[in-house]
């Protein structure tokens, strides 16, 4: 127990070790990304049972739900927003200018997925962009 908790409290943000890099893609992956990515899951299952198809009038491929729709999925998207910049502020490896934890940019697409459905579409275009950028 001792040896397990000494490596997880070695595991810095700022040394570039494989041992670093392994614990911090592993939680931001495990921790983070896939349990915010499932709430962003579910949050669409949401908007896809209440929709109705209008026959009368284009189907739509992609269902993004309006206002009503939206704010009813607002929970599991800031849970999903939060979990994700948790991960992005405990596991951000930015060393040398270099990105080093691979899960990063992914959180922070799902952070903007969850204000793209959240109908916060300039928050979503500011991460989107940033993402890009990056």
């Amino acid at each position: 127990m001792c040896t397990t908790v000494f490596i997880v409290s070695a595991c810095s943000t700022k040394k570039d070790a494989f041992i670093n890099r392994a614990y911090h893609n592993t939680t931001a992956h495990f921790n983070g990304y896939f349990n915010a990515n499932e709430k962003v899951k579910e949050g669409l299952a949401v908007l896809v049972l209440q929709h109705k198809d209008d026959y009368d009038n284009i189907l739509p491929i992609f269902i993004y739900g309006d206002g009503a729709a939206a704010k009813s999925i607002y929970p599991e998207m800031n849970i999903a927003i939060e979990k994700c910049s948790r991960v992005i502020e405990r596991h951000s490896m930015k060393i040398k200018g270099k990105e080093r934890c691979k899960w990063i940019d992914e959180n922070y697409f799902v952070i903007g997925k969850a204000n793209f459905y959240k109908q916060s579409y300039l928050d979503a275009e500011r991460v989107f962009g940033y993402t890009a950028r990056q």
